[in-house]
């Protein structure tokens, strides 16, 4: 007669332990937590293909939109509406600005020009420095392309302000 092969689950140290030796917390904890991440990645997988149709249909927006001539928006941006006006779909882009090591060099040259003015009031002669500087300043700044998002929001009615449908998990805590 075969004997009934014996389970086990894997510690924190990944080390094999036999499920008769780990408390019942224990045993409920694992299933409720794996449940929980099974849930998350299931509804990650939904969000990720609402995002790729949304986008894949505004991407065929964008498109129709330039062949009638329309400007398609500045830097990544883009918004339409429904017929009725009702729903309006945008895509917002951001942007994040670094300044690099120059910011440090273009200060320097601006409280010197500042203090040179100071002691020569009404003089010209800091204006090439502090052109300079802001020269400096305006290399410095390097943009760089953040995230982009889609927003898609909604009217009930003309009479009433539209409203962002939220796909934010802390946005959705039940309110009981």
């Amino acid at each position: 007669m075969k004997k009934p092969a014996t389970k086990f689950m894997t510690n924190s140290d990944g080390d094999p332990v036999p499920v008769k030796n780990v408390q019942a917390y224990d045993r409920l904890r694992d299933r409720k937590v794996r449940a929980v991440y099974a849930r998350w990645v299931k509804a990650r997988k939904i969000v990720e293909g609402v995002m790729a149709d949304s986008i894949k249909d505004l991407v065929e927006l964008q498109g129709a939109r330039k062949e009638t001539g329309n400007d398609l928006g500045v830097k990544g941006n883009f918004s339409v509406s429904s017929f009725d006006n009702l729903i309006n779909v945008q895509i917002k882009q951001t942007y994040r600005i670094q300044l690099d090591d120059r910011v440090r060099q273009a200060r320097e040259l601006m409280m010197d020009y500042a203090k040179g003015l100071a002691e020569r009031v009404g003089g010209n002669d800091g204006h090439a420095p502090w052109q300079r500087a802001k020269a400096l300043l305006t290399e410095s700044i390097q943009p760089e392309r953040g995230k982009a998002y889609i927003i898609v929001a909604v009217k009930p009615d003309r009479q009433h302000d539209a409203q962002t449908i939220r796909l934010d998990a802390a946005d959705c805590w039940p309110t009981a």
